[in-house]
């Protein structure tokens, strides 16, 4: 699959909305699965955001995740990173895609050592592939930090991609679907 990169735009709020609380993600995504306020949460969505893009597929020219470089901190050198599939194209490799289209626009125009992304026990079996392959670390985790429920709690995952793994990742040809 292959990955261009757009800026998210006013227009693409409502689509967002939309992927951010359909049921299949509201529970990991992060609202929690609380309904944010519509004429809120596209100034939300960009409280914090260093840059945030829709990824779109090659064929269909359509998009299939977003992603988001926030909490940046040039000083230590490190940023967070969010990222979402739609609906239509959950377990379709396309987080992935966009995943590493994120990471590698962020450590192309930054000083970034490493990227952290937030999960939780639910979603972090959407990195489960990047974790078996040593691209990405567990790097803490706070059990029973989240409540689902009344008795269904959720560990916090702090997962990281660091930027020389990024760099042999595409030494490898591992990074050559995206523009």
């Amino acid at each position: 699959m292959k990955i261009e990169l757009k800026p998210v735009r006013p227009a693409d709020v409502d689509m967002l909305y939309q992927w951010f609380t359909a049921v299949e993600n509201a529970r990991v995504w992060r609202y929690r699965g609380a309904t944010p306020d519509p004429e809120a949460f596209g100034t939300h969505l960009w409280a914090g955001t260093l840059a945030h893009f829709l990824c779109i597929s090659e064929s269909p020219r359509v998009p299939v995740c977003y992603v988001s470089i926030y909490d940046a901190n040039l000083a230590s050198g490190h940023a967070k990173m969010a990222c979402i599939t739609s609906p239509q194209h959950r377990r379709t490799g396309a987080g992935t895609y966009g995943f590493m289209a994120g990471a590698s626009y962020a450590f192309k125009h930054w000083p970034f050592e490493r990227i952290l992304l937030e999960c939780n026990t639910y979603s972090v079996e959407g990195f489960a592939s990047g974790i078996e392959r040593g691209f990405l670390q567990e790097i803490a985790r706070i059990p029973r930090y989240e409540r689902f429920g009344m008795n269904d709690w959720a560990d916090l995952i702090w997962l990281e991609y660091r930027r020389e793994v990024h760099e042999k990742n595409a030494e490898a040809g591992y990074l050559g679907a995206w523009k």
